[in-house]
């Protein structure tokens, strides 16, 4: 029987350090019906002249370029020249281990999935690129085999980081196409956004247990910055995600989701410190005061903004939001 073809799309903006590597990886994938799709999303270094090195070396490699537009954008570029029946993304500063797409393919061909999910290795690394961790925590595997389990299931998938990025994921492209699932134009967090999009379309899933995405980490280089808006960001996928629930016909089980949005609400408010003022703008959105209503947090630091966040104590929350920033810093 034929092998289904697999378009694996790169979005790559200024990566030149890391992207032979990853590129080299994806030549020495052990199954070959691949073609490679690299989206140079404005790059102002190399990594445009490298891929376009990989081209001319590989037939089944092919680039474009577009204007900086983030990798949501450059993702849909990707998908809408991919060929492939089935479509990978990997991030150009990663990489795969050699049976990484053969293993993925061979599960959704076993178990006609139409969503397979695997954990991350991950790869703490130095700026040379010297792995200083490698850290392969696999998972069981599991099997859901109706779209009634796969919607039950979404809350616990998502609170365990299963399925908030987009790579580690073999998706079929008929679903994208089909219900013209893409990334939204969001610079933070779209990858969540992609994955309800598709995932409110499935009617079944598995979770490969052999790990070969291998996630790298550059702990002297994470950034932490942030765009002092991103609670907007935050509104729109609870939002979101509140209004694919009640398609589904379902309510949330419990506060998992809203815990989880809560938390990255909190960690939104101990990188921007918001004064009173601003906290008392920002919960004037209804969505946002419907997650804070929702959330049970369970962490003590958390627990007492949401306290303060829900009785409207703004300006107590703002001098608790700064001390446990301060705390964090030096923990």
């Amino acid at each position: 029987m034929e092998q289904p073809l697999v378009s694996i799309i790169l979005p790559t903006y200024n990566v030149e350090r890391f992207l032979n590597k990853c590129l080299d990886s994806l030549a020495a994938q052990t199954y070959k019906n691949v073609e490679v799709i690299i989206v140079i999303d404005g790059a102002t270094d190399s990594s445009h002249d490298i891929a376009k090195e990989y081209c001319q070396k590989y037939p089944h490699y092919s680039v474009y370029w577009q204007e900086n537009q983030g990798s949501g954008p450059a993702r849909n570029n990707g998908l809408s020249r991919a060929k492939g029946e089935l479509i990978m993304f990997v991030d150009p500063d990663d990489w795969c281990e050699p049976d990484y797409v053969e293993t993925m393919v061979r599960y959704q061909a076993e178990n006609n999935c139409d969503l397979v999910i695997t954990r991350d290795i991950i790869a703490k690394c130095t700026s040379a690129g010297e792995i200083l961790q490698y850290n392969n925590k696999s998972c069981d595997f599991e099997m859901c085999e109706s779209q009634d389990q796969a919607r039950k299931d979404y809350a616990r998938l998502l609170t365990s980081d299963l399925i908030s990025s987009p790579h580690a994921k073999l998706y079929k492209k008929s679903i994208i196409d089909t219900n013209s699932v893409s990334f939204p134009d969001l610079r933070r967090s779209q990858d969540i956004a992609f994955n309800y999009r598709y995932y409110s379309h499935i009617n079944n899933y598995c979770i490969c247990p052999k790990n070969g995405y291998v996630y790298r980490i550059i702990p002297s280089e994470r950034s932490t910055k942030i765009r002092k808006d991103y609670y907007r960001i935050i509104s729109v996928l609870y939002n979101d995600i509140r209004s694919m629930y009640r398609n589904w016909g379902m309510s949330f089980e419990s506060a998992s989701i809203p815990n989880h949005f809560f938390t990255r609400l909190c960690g939104h408010f101990y990188l921007t410190k918001p004064s009173a003022q601003e906290l008392r703008e920002i919960l004037s959105d209804p969505i946002l005061q419907a997650l804070v209503k929702d959330a049970q947090p369970i962490r003590k630091d958390r627990k007492i903004c949401h306290s303060l966040l829900k009785g409207k104590k703004y300006r107590m929350a703002s001098l608790a939001i700064s001390f446990f920033s301060l705390v964090k810093k030096f923990a």
